[in-house]
């Protein structure tokens, strides 16, 4: 049985469809999220699954406390039920604020494995997972941490033509991983930046490296896409700062690759920006280019081993 949960309409909209195409069972439970961090939930009708899916779609301030309010009311409701044989719970967090708050990660387990509360005989599931969209240096194994690199590629060739004008830019080493996995797609080279980060929170981007089988002179003579790879868009410093180091050497146009564009920027530096390509994990502009993750983490979730 799969849950969807949260208030991002799109998004909610876009697994409901895709679930339904698949013929998955699920329920939409309507949550509100008070000033105080109070989550109040509009339960469907649960049934007995050995397997439970949930995913959450909330605000990025209330993730991880209205994922573990979610993963303590399903206990609940299973509870009054009469559901006791549970095998497994997922929950999707697509925007997961991991390493900022590792440690929720550990009170959120500790409420779902293998804790039975005597008073109220909550039942406990036996394997808990999680998946998640892109998190920002973690390599922690009871993650499944899922990258459209894929996805994005089609996109990027839609504007560029092809592979072959292309080189792909990570602002700074934490963003390397990401760029090798759109390089791949691409067949097109890497460039890997220094970030050094001030006191104001402005940044300096200055070029590190290109890897041993590219020149970077070659890439930036021959090559007039940069594609500017990064997770999440909040301040928009590393972004601004990445966009002028690009300005700098050159580059004809740039394409934008964010994965989470939590605050769509309005500063003029759009201007220097050819085309924006980020996911619905949170509502952006109509002018950016957006790819739906839905069916990708419907199909890494059913198809997984």
């Amino acid at each position: 049985m799969w849950f969807i949960a949260g208030e991002h309409s799109s998004l909610s909209a876009s697994f409901a469809s895709c679930l339904q195409r698949n013929k998955i069972a699920f329920s939409s439970i309507r949550t509100t999220c008070h000033p105080d961090g109070e989550m109040q939930f509009d339960w469907p009708a649960i049934t007995p699954s050995s397997q439970h899916v949930l995913l959450q779609l909330q605000s990025p301030y209330h993730t991880y406390t209205s994922a573990l309010s979610l993963s303590r009311e399903i206990q609940a409701k299973m509870h009054q039920a009469a559901i006791r044989c549970l095998s497994e719970l997922i929950i999707c967090l697509p925007y997961m604020p991991y390493a900022r708050n590792p440690y929720l990660l550990d009170v959120m387990l500790s409420s779902v494995i293998s804790h039975q509360n005597t008073q109220t005989a909550l039942p406990c599931y036996t394997n808990v997972h999680f998946v998640a969209l892109d998190i920002h240096n973690s390599h922690d194994p009871r993650i499944c941490n899922l990258y459209p690199a894929k996805l994005f590629a089609e996109q990027i060739i839609t504007f560029t033509g092809g592979h072959e004008n292309c080189f792909v830019f990570a602002p700074d080493r934490g963003a390397t991983w990401r760029a090798h996995k759109i390089a791949k797609e691409l067949h097109a080279p890497v460039i890997v930046a220094n970030k050094m980060r001030r006191k104001d929170h402005s940044c300096d981007i200055q070029i590190m490296s290109c890897g041993d089988e590219f020149d970077i002179n070659e890439c930036l003579k021959t090559r007039d896409f940069c594609i500017l790879v990064d997770d999440i868009v909040a301040s928009g410093e590393t972004l601004r700062a990445a966009v002028s180091c690009i300005k700098n050497i050159g580059t004809k146009h740039i394409i934008a690759v964010i994965t989470h564009t939590v605050i769509a920027p309005v500063w003029p530096l759009l201007n220097d920006i050819d085309a924006w390509i980020t996911t619905n994990t949170f509502p952006s502009s109509a002018q950016f280019t957006i790819v739906d993750i839905a069916p990708f983490i419907v199909s890494a979730i059913t198809n997984r081993t």
